[in-house]
């Protein structure tokens, strides 16, 4: 899944950006050397150091070294591509629809998707570079003087797992609406918290699942200062067990405080106890574990 992927690589990418994490004595340089090529890929050799977000990644097991490679349409085959869509069948804020398109070879191929829908007169049709309809989630690192950081997550019952989820504040983008908008009301909205600064913005779409849908999602890390008057008072009463979120829409949002450094350890933990962990999210903690260790 590449959304997820892109969430390890940018734990990478941006590791010392972030306050709290040690990184050791590394720097995470990105060489670009000429590539060349084999079959229809583009094949780059770089440093274990190395880890560019914009990469796919494969491991192989020879020379010592990590590969990453681009797609290239051979020269001989065309790009494959969607010829028409179809609605099957819409509900109020999901719709299936029946995608045709053609393969490589020039074959007539079909295939059953899910798109969002805004709510409104249904008229938005996804491109390739972004979904019709997207997210974004917020990953907030609470920054207290004397302490060591951590990051603002929240919990709240996902009717399609069943479960309560741990994840990040997140939501959907409105029409005309600027993300960054968005991204600082969902946060003031589900954990009471204002943002300081960003540390990391990425202007990548992270596509949750793109074998079923063309939802997908930014996401944004945030610095709070949790010493801030207002921030502090939003804390102390998420310690208390406030409830945030639009009740009206059946939200029950509780803030949850998880340390930055061993953040997978503690995801893992909740997941033990009975909790779903958003996959953008876990992906993000594993990777900045991993990075520590590989960058010893």
């Amino acid at each position: 899944n590449l959304h997820l992927l892109a969430c390890f690589a940018s734990s990478f990418s941006h590791l010392q950006d972030l306050p709290g994490i040690s990184t050791g004595k590394r720097a995470l340089g990105v060489p670009q050397p000429p590539p060349f090529r084999t079959g229809t890929f583009v094949t780059h050799r770089l440093p274990q150091s190395s880890l560019p977000s914009s990469h796919v990644l494969f491991r192989r097991q020879r020379a010592s070294s990590l590969r990453f490679f681009s797609m290239r349409e051979s020269e001989d085959k065309k790009a494959s591509h969607v010829t028409g869509k179809t609605t099957v069948a819409k509900a109020n804020w999901l719709k299936l629809v029946q995608i045709n398109w053609e393969d490589e070879n020039g074959k007539s191929m079909t295939w059953e998707a899910v798109e969002r829908m805004t709510g409104a007169e249904d008229t938005a049709v996804a491109s390739p570079a972004e979904p019709s309809v997207y997210g974004v989630a917020i990953l907030p690192i609470l920054q207290t003087k004397g302490q060591a950081d951590e990051v603002m997550l929240i919990t709240q019952f996902r009717p399609p797992i069943g479960k309560m989820c741990v994840e990040t504040p997140a939501g959907l983008v409105g029409k005309g609406e600027d993300m960054h908008e968005t991204a600082w009301r969902e946060l003031k909205e589900e954990t009471g918290l204002t943002v300081g600064h960003m540390i990391d913005d990425d202007a990548s779409y992270l596509y949750n699942d793109p074998g079923i849908t063309d939802a997908g999602c930014k996401l944004l890390v945030v610095a709070v200062d949790a010493d801030e008057a207002s921030n502090k008072a939003a804390l102390e009463r998420g310690a208390q067990g406030e409830v945030y979120g639009l009740a009206a829409e059946g939200e029950a949002i509780r803030q949850l405080r998880v340390p930055l450094q061993g953040l997978r350890c503690r995801l893992n933990a909740l997941t033990a106890e009975g909790y779903a962990v958003d996959g953008k999210l876990h992906c993000f903690a594993r990777g900045l574990e991993v990075a520590q260790k590989l960058m010893k």
